[in-house]
Order: structure tokens, then sequence, then C-alpha cells
């Protein structure tokens, strides 16, 4: 593994553990992307696209009760418990519901369709949670990435693998593949937690919630999170629902639908991984993270501009395609830098707000508006409710852009520097441009406790600093600047005679 784990960063003694994480993250994902694809497949071919919106309405309540169920589960057995066992209960469920398609009942499918979702959300939690219980914070910087690409192959690998199997093993029988994944999963978990200690006791699911909310409640920026998270599930919901029509028009058998779902998540998936390594952090360090959230609801305002005139197939797929791509490799990094202004220890508590509360009831308002949608509007109304949301979605996001620079100084003034991506721990990173701006500002502070804070993560942050820092009034940032730019010829030697000797011996 040698020229391997140079490429990886992976140091000596980590090589076992690592590779158990990329096979619990490849595992888990792959056998996702089967059994979804062969779920949607089988729901469409036996229950029809107009059953979505009332799906979308049971989705938001049963996730919202999975996620109470699941952070409950934490705070009675204990993380690493519940990460092991979690995955085998699913196992189970996903077993017992394939066996129940046997007696021919239809409301099997719509069971089978609810379960995706919690599967998802469980799946978040357990793969991240395994990593972070057996990594410090210092390999996680390093090692996350790793890991995070190995359910990206498999994501991909599954997609692939999705139409050969439908066409082996037959579409209903996707579901026992997955089940053998989340069994696979139940024992990866168990031999990288082997040995687990007991765990301190959690708060209940509804302090969760709620201390999510107080969190929410004092931050302008996670004000117009909330509002965006209602919005954007909205608009995922609203374009999936034509989306899902066209391709069950295009592919009416089961097995030809599992296996294009398969293809289009690898493709999404594949180009995303790509988008994310070689575009985002560009883009971040260019315009900043908070911009980037903005594209995404204009991508989704031209979708639904699109659909006033035209509603075909191809036109569909290559919506939702660049849609997926852009939310997968840009915007789902970046509203997790978002989230990292929160402190970390209410970090927790406001992702499960915002994914319990306004995510689901986002889910929920487009069940509402798809049902009333098919008794009472056409499409090209349909259409325009869509473009709405999408403006109203961008109004939010500028929001975001405009508070989260008052986040990061606020975070900045309470002494959480973590916040700001340090450039020298992820080779290629540039840092995020609205970071960067947050700490110049801070930079001409007449409070010199900030000052001397913001020169020192900017030598870092942003890869150097002004010649004209060095004449600051404090000795202490006089010296942080000549640390930041030890490389400029002949730029420090005026601080060679500066009054204080620690300032003059750096320069020198």
């Amino acid at each position: 593994m040698g020229l391997a784990s140079r490429a990886l960063r992976i140091r000596p003694g980590e090589g076992r553990l690592v590779g158990l994480l990329i096979g619990l993250a490849f595992v888990a994902l792959a056998s996702l992307a089967i059994g979804q694809s062969g779920i949607e497949a089988l729901f469409f071919d036996r229950i029809g696209t107009r059953k979505l919106p009332l799906m979308y309405l049971l989705q938001g309540g049963t996730t919202f009760l999975a996620m109470l169920g699941l952070t409950g589960l934490l705070g009675r057995l204990g993380p690493r418990r519940t990460y092991v066992l979690a995955p085998l209960a699913l196992a189970v469920v996903v077993l017992a519901e394939r066996v129940l398609l046997l007696s021919g009942g239809r409301w099997v499918y719509p069971a089978l369709w609810l379960t995706v979702p919690i599967v998802v959300l469980a799946q978040g939690v357990v793969l991240w949670g395994t990593a972070g219980a057996v990594v410090d914070t210092r390999q996680a910087k390093r090692l996350f990435p790793v890991f995070a690409a190995g359910g990206i192959v498999g994501s991909v690998a599954g997609g692939l693998a999705t139409r050969p199997l439908a066409g082996l093993l037959g579409t209903s029988n996707l579901t026992v593949v997955w089940a053998a994944g989340l069994a696979g999963t139940f024992l990866l978990c168990r031999i990288v937690l082997g040995g687990a200690g007991s765990q301190a006791r959690r708060a209940s699911a509804l302090r969760e919630m709620v201390g999510g909310f107080r969190s929410v409640r004092r931050s302008a920026l996670l004000r117009w999170m909330t509002a965006a998270a209602v919005l954007f599930s909205v608009l995922y919901y609203s374009l999936y629902l034509p989306y899902a029509r066209v391709a069950t028009d295009r592919f009416p058998d089961a097995d030809r639908l599992a296996g294009f779902f398969g293809i289009f998540w690898a493709a999404v998936t594949g180009v995303a991984f790509l988008v994310s390594m070689l575009v985002a952090n560009r883009l971040f360090a260019w315009l900043g993270v908070a911009a980037m959230t903005i594209v995404l609801p204009l991508l989704y305002g031209g979708a639904f501009g699109i659909l006033l005139v035209e509603s075909g197939f191809v036109a569909l797929v290559g919506m939702r395609f660049v849609t997926g791509v852009w939310l997968q490799g840009v915007a789902a990094p970046g509203w997790e830098t978002l989230v990292n202004v929160v402190p970390e220890d209410r970090r927790d508590q406001t992702r499960a707000f915002l994914n319990g509360g306004p995510t689901q009831a986002g889910t929920v308002i487009a069940g509402v508006v798809a049902l009333v949608g098919q008794q009472a509007l056409s499409p090209r109304q349909f259409a325009l409710i869509g473009l709405a949301a999408a403006v109203l979605t961008t109004i939010a996001a500028i929001g975001i852009r405009r508070s989260y620079a008052g986040a990061l100084l606020d975070a900045l003034r309470a002494g959480r520097p973590q916040v700001f991506e340090l450039a020298s721990e992820r080779p290629g990173v540039i840092g995020d441009a609205q970071a960067v701006r947050a700490l110049t500002e801070a930079a001409g502070s007449p409070d010199v406790r900030l000052r001397r804070l913001a020169f020192d993560l900017l030598s870092e942050v942003a890869g150097g600093l002004p010649e004209w820092w060095l004449a600051d009034e404090d000795p202490v940032v006089r010296l942080l600047a000549v640390r930041g730019l030890s490389e400029v010829p002949g730029g420090l030697r005026p601080l060679v005679e500066d009054p204080h000797p620690a300032v003059a011996t750096a320069a020198a």
C-alpha cells in the first residue's frame, strides 16, 4: 500500500482501519443505490406516479418520526451500539417487506418507498458516526475525504450494477441485494467498533430538536437557512415528480426502469465527484461558500422556466442531472460548511432541527402542491408555482450570504477560529473568499485581541498578508505579519530595527 498510502495521506498503522471504513462506505452506498433504484421502479410500475404527492406527505411525517426514534436510540443505547444495531434492524425490515411482496398486497410498495428515506437518514448517521468514533479530529481532516470517496465509488458501482442485476434476479429481488448490503454494513460496523466502551447518555430527541430551534432563533444565518431548507425540499420534490412521470412512460417495464434509475444515479454521482474535486474549491475561493448557495435555486428556476415550454423526457432528465450534480458536488458541501459556524456543542442539535423540521415540512408542502396540481392545475401553472418557489429560495440564499459574514465574525469574537478552513491542512483547498474578507475586516478592528487572531488566521487561510500590515501599532500583530510575509524578498528589512526585540529577531 506504499504508493496508495502516500497518495491518500494514510500514515503507518492506519491502513487496516482506513480499509475497513472505505469498505463500509462502499458496501452501504452501493447497496443503497441498487435498492433505491429497484424500489422506485417497483412503485412506479405497480402503483404509478399519481400517488407520489400522497407519498410526499407520508414521507415527511415518517422521516420526522424516524429521526426522533433514531435520536432516542442514540440516547438510550449509546452511539456505538446504535451504529452497530441500526443497519441490522433495517436489513430485517427490508427482508420482511420482500417476503410480504409475495402476498401480492399493493400496500407493501408504499411501505418500501417510505423505507428508503429512513435508511438514507440512518446510514448518514451510522457511517459518519462510526468514522468519527474511531478517528481523532486531526485524522478526520485527512481521512474523511477518503471515506467519502469510497462511498462515491460505491454509489457509482451500485448504479451501474443495477441494470444487469435487475435482468438476472428480477427487480423485486434487488431488495434482497439491499438487505445483504445492510447486513454487510452491520458486520463492518461491528468489526470497526469492536470492544466499544460505555457511552454517556444523550438528551432526548425532543430536547435535541428544541435545542436546535433555540440555536436557530438566535442566529440570522440559521433563520435564513431554515427558510431555505423548506424551500429547497419543495423544489427538489416538485422537479422529481415530472421526472418520474416521463421516466415511467419511457420505460414501462420495471427491470428497464430500475436499470435507467441506476445508470442515471451513477452518472450524477460520478460527475458530482469530479465537480467537487476539480471545481468546487476554486468556486469557493473565488466567490465564497455562501455565494454558491444562490446558484442552486437559479438552476431550479431555469428548470421550471424550461418546463413552461418543454416537458419531454430529454429536457427533464437533463434538468434533473444538472441540478443533481450541483447539489451533490457543490451545494451539499457548502451547506455543511455553513452549519459549521454553529458552536460544536450545538451543531448536532442544529442539524437535527434542520433535517427533521424544515426539510420534512418542505416535503409535505411539495406533496400538498402536487395533490392540488393534479386536480386543479395545468402543467404550465404547476411550473409557474415551481418558478415562484425558486425565486423565494433565491431570496433566502441571498439572505444566507449576507448573514454569513456576520456569523463568521461572531465566531471569531467568541474565540472559535476552527470555523476558518486552514489551507495547510487540506492541500488543494484555497479557502473561502467570504471567510478571507471577514478576516480582513477583523484585521482592521480596534479590538487588539480580534486583530491578533485575524492576522494569525490570515497568514494560513489567505496564504500571506499585505506588507502594510507590518506597521500595526501592536507588536504581536507585527510579529504575526512578519511570519506571514517571511517569503517576501526585502519586505521585512525595515522591521529588523523594530523596537520590540521579538519582532526585530523574526524579521532578521
